[in-house]
This record gives C-alpha cells, structure tokens and sequence, in this order.
C-alpha cells in the first residue's frame, strides 16, 4: 500500500484473506505508515508526521495534457 493511515483497509483485507485462505501466511508493506494506525505493515519506508500528497491522486479529468506538443 501507498500508506497505512488509520489501518481500517488493511485490517479489513488480512480479515478476507484470513477467511479465504486460513493457512497462508500474509505480510504487509506500505511506503509510508502512522504511529497510531490499528496495524503497523510488516514492512514499511518512513513515518508520516503529517498529510502526504501522491503525484498519482491527481484528478486526471481535471488535469490537462497536451500530448501532441512533442
């Protein structure tokens, strides 16, 4: 994951795979993680101490590209 803020969709997502698949064994990682998430990835980059704006939640309608300007 991109980044663990509250940990809601990666507890959710350990709950499915846990249901579906009871023997396997999951790690976690994300790029970025909170302190006072519910679950801290098994794995992770950095800490986020505050809000972190991803190049790629740009609102790609909204954005203009003119790609015959080559």
């Amino acid at each position: 994951d991109d980044i663990v803020d509250s940990g809601d969709t990666i507890v959710k997502v350990l709950e499915v795979l846990a249901l579906t698949y009871p023997s396997l064994i999951v790690h976690t990682a994300s790029l970025f993680y909170k302190k006072d998430a519910k679950i801290s990835p098994t794995w992770s980059l950095h800490e986020a101490h505050t809000w972190i704006e991803f190049f790629w939640e740009v609102d790609l309608k909204e954005a203009r590209y003119d790609f015959d300007d080559r």
